[in-house]
C-alpha cells in the first residue's frame, strides 16, 4: 500500500515591498521600516515574509511604538497585534495546548464521582479495621469516617465547575481552558 506524500504546508505570504506588506498587514510602511531597523528577521532579499513580520511585531511592540504615530496608525498597529495574537491562539489550539472546557469539566466530574464511590464503600471496612487494631467502638469509628467523607465530598462539590470561565483575551470565546 502506497503512502500518500506529506501534505505541503501553506506557504507564508510574501510581499515585494514594504508598502505591499503594509497593505497586507493593515499597518503603515513606517511601522515595517522601524521593525526592519530593529532587527526583524522577516525581511530577506528585498521581500517581506508577512507572517514572520506579523509574529515579530506582536512579540516586540516597543519596536513600532518608538514611532510618532497618528491615531489611525496606532489603530492599525493594534489591529496587527490583535491579528497576530489570534493566529497564535488558533495555532495553540491546534497544537493541543488548550482543551475544550466541556472535556475538562466532564473529566473532573468523572474523577469526583469515582472518588465519592470509592470513599463511600470504604467507610465500613476502614472502621472495622481500625476498631480491630485499636479496640475502639466500630460504630463510632464508622461515623467519624463517614463524616470525614461528607466533608471531603462537600469540598469537591464547591469546585466552580458550574461557573463560566473567563473569556479568552484573543478571541472572546470561553470554551477553551
Amino acid at each position: 500500500m502506497k503512502k500518500s506524500p506529506p501534505r505541503a504546508q501553506k506557504a507564508s505570504p510574501k510581499a515585494d515591498s514594504l508598502r505591499q506588506a503594509a497593505g497586507i498587514l493593515g499597518t503603515t510602511h513606517e511601522v515595517l521600516r522601524s521593525a526592519k531597523a530593529a532587527g526583524c528577521p522577516g525581511f530577506v532579499n528585498g521581500r517581506v515574509d508577512v507572517d514572520q513580520v506579523r509574529a515579530w511585531i506582536a512579540k516586540h511592540p516597543a519596536a513600532a511604538s518608538n514611532l510618532e504615530m497618528s491615531p489611525m496608525q496606532t489603530q492599525k498597529f493594534r489591529k496587527l497585534k490583535a491579528d497576530a495574537d489570534a493566529k497564535e491562539f488558533a495555532l495553540a489550539i491546534r497544537r493541543g495546548d488548550y482543551l475544550p472546557k466541556l472535556e475538562v469539566r466532564s473529566a473532573i466530574i468523572r474523577a469526583v464521582t469515582t472518588c465519592r464511590s470509592v470513599m463511600s464503600g470504604k467507610a465500613s471496612g476502614l472502621a472495622l479495621t481500625l476498631a480491630a487494631k485499636t479496640g475502639a467502638d466500630p460504630v463510632e469509628l464508622e461515623e467519624q469516617v463517614k463524616q470525614a467523607n461528607r466533608e471531603i465530598i462537600a469540598e469537591l462539590h464547591r469546585m466552580p465547575l458550574a461557573q463560566e470561565p473567563p473569556t479568552c483575551r484573543h478571541c472572546g470565546k470561553s470554551e477553551w481552558i
